[in-house]
């Protein structure tokens, strides 16, 4: 559908389409919809747990947006950089083996 997911304009709204698409549009089956985007329940509950912390405050999405990406892997966990990018795949082992500890 083209945009940008770097613009968080056309993010939103490609993350809008995409739960729509998937029968998201309807309250019944957003849950389903959330799923097909990452299959865990627990991803589940946090989106809708965000969701209604932010209806409940909407200064609360700074901080939602703000929050710090951390990825748990095997190897340990990754707590990536606010502007973290990278041309290339990293892999958990070496991103681990790089950084001060």
């Amino acid at each position: 559908m083209g945009g940008d997911v770097w613009s968080p304009r056309d993010a939103i709204l490609g993350a809008a389409n995409y739960l729509s698409a998937n029968g998201g549009a309807q309250e019944a089956s957003l849950d389903r919809a959330l799923r097909r985007y990452n299959n865990d329940v627990r991803y589940v509950r946090a989106v809708r747990h965000y969701a209604e912390m932010i209806a409940e405050d909407p200064v609360a999405l700074v901080g939602v947006y703000a929050w710090p990406v951390r990825y748990r892997s095997t190897v340990g966990d990754l707590l990536l950089p606010v502007g973290y990018s990278s041309t290339r795949s990293v892999s958990a082992r070496e991103w681990l083996a790089s950084q001060p500890r």
